[in-house]
């Protein structure tokens, strides 16, 4: 079964996103495509684990694409936050972020990533992305 193409588009980049099930995965295919003085221009593609639940899942910011997927292969929902660079390489990653628990991006600044937890208005979690290669969750003092 197919899944449904869905856009993303920054200032210089039109990001295509499709989540389908591959035996017994869901795997999100993601391709960037740059665009300059009216043509598309392929930059790169990868595939990863999961799905993106939401549009806010997947923002732009200062060169670097961040996503977060939620994994339903399991029976529990497994959430993964991704960072990629312009050719979708993956730099940077934390996984299990909330087990069982459905998450999105909430907001992105220089430093910090929050994270919303759907079915809790009042909860969120936050990542330091001050280093995209290495990005962590922190806890509030």
């Amino acid at each position: 079964m197919m899944g449904i193409c869905k856009e993303y588009i920054s200032e210089d980049s039109l990001y295509l996103y499709e989540s389908n099930w591959v035996s017994d995965r869901n795997i999100t295919s993601i391709a960037n495509l740059s665009f300059s003085e009216g043509k598309l221009l392929p930059k790169g593609c990868t595939m990863i684990n999961g799905s993106i639940e939401a549009s806010v899942s997947i923002r732009q910011e200062k060169g670097y694409l961040y996503t977060m997927v939620t994994d339903r292969s399991s029976s529990d929902r497994i959430n993964s936050f991704y960072v990629f660079d312009q050719e979708l390489k993956r730099i940077g990653a934390i996984n299990d972020i909330a087990k069982g628990e459905e998450i999105c991006i909430a907001e992105i600044s220089d430093k910090y990533v929050c994270f919303k937890i759907n079915n809790k208005p009042d909860a969120l979690l936050k990542a330091d992305i001050s280093d995209p290669a290495n990005p962590k969750l922190v806890t509030e003092d």
